[in-house]
């Protein structure tokens, strides 16, 4: 599960994982013109919050639930997998009114928390290399085994993915 942190010094977002001895890190994003050093660690601590939720639905899993409404809960979670990408990238956002629309599920709240930090922020390249680093998550950790197969359509042909 990545953490991440902000560099100073070269105004970057990295992720961070623990290693056999020390630590990994690999560069995210520029923060760019316009971001401030609290604005960037904000960030980082959405992306950390996100990364843990979505780690969360993977060492938890519908399977090892104890009764059915834990098992209903899990599952529900799993799919908020699927939002992840689109939750950032159009986030619930406050109305006229100064409503916002919030969800109890952890996975689709960070990822709206995410994407309305990088709405406020405005800035398009930041938000890219952002949702370029969350998709790539949300299909390729672990979690990605959890879902379940997409269903063929007929004109798709009998082949799966």
């Amino acid at each position: 599960m990545p953490v991440y942190a902000f560099n100073p010094d070269r105004g970057q977002v990295m992720a961070t994982w623990p290693a056999n001895v020390g630590a990994l890190a690999r560069a995210v994003a520029q923060a760019g013109p316009g971001v401030s050093e609290r604005d960037a660690t904000h960030l980082c601590a959405e992306l950390s919050r996100l990364s843990e939720a979505m780690w969360n639905t993977y060492v938890r899993p519908a399977s090892a639930a104890v009764d059915e409404q834990e098992r209903t809960r899990r599952e529900y979670e799993r799919e908020r997998l699927d939002t992840v990408t689109s939750a950032v990238r159009k986030p619930n956002l406050s109305n006229k009114s100064g409503l916002l629309l919030t969800s109890h599920s952890p996975v689709e709240e960070s990822a709206n928390r995410l994407g309305r930090l990088l709405h406020h922020l405005a800035n398009p390249s930041l938000t890219q290399a952002v949702l370029t680093d969350v998709a790539i998550a949300a299909l390729s950790g672990p979690w990605h085994r959890l879902r379940r197969p997409r269903q063929i359509r007929s004109s798709e042909g009998s082949h799966r993915p």
